[in-house]
């Protein structure tokens, strides 16, 4: 019985645990610009699978301590994978973005 007891509270913890990483997953989407949405979308605008690791290990952290980017923040972590300056990340996209609606 008491075997019942423990794996219903384990159960209870790990709903409560995928309710937290629902609800941070939700609000970074929420955050980021509406065309880097999806991983599609991010490798889509010139990141390597290597950045877009870093970028997902990025959102583990922010995960992990709860400590929600704002957008500026983001663009600052975006340009630091790639390894560039914000202007230069900006410049990028846009000449992706173009590339991609031609």
């Amino acid at each position: 019985m008491e075997d019942l007891i423990n794996q219903e509270e384990k159960i209870k913890e790990l709903e409560y645990e995928l309710f937290l990483l629902k609800h941070a997953f939700f609000k970074l989407h929420d955050s980021m610009a509406p065309n880097l949405k999806s991983r599609y979308e991010v490798l889509s605008h010139g990141f390597t699978e290597q950045e877009v690791s870093k970028l997902d290990k990025f959102f583990m952290w922010v995960y992990g301590t709860k400590n929600y980017p704002s957008k500026e923040e983001m663009r600052i972590k975006m340009a630091e994978i790639k390894n560039m300056e914000i202007e230069e990340l900006h410049i990028l996209s846009k000449k992706i973005l173009i590339s991609v609606s031609s």
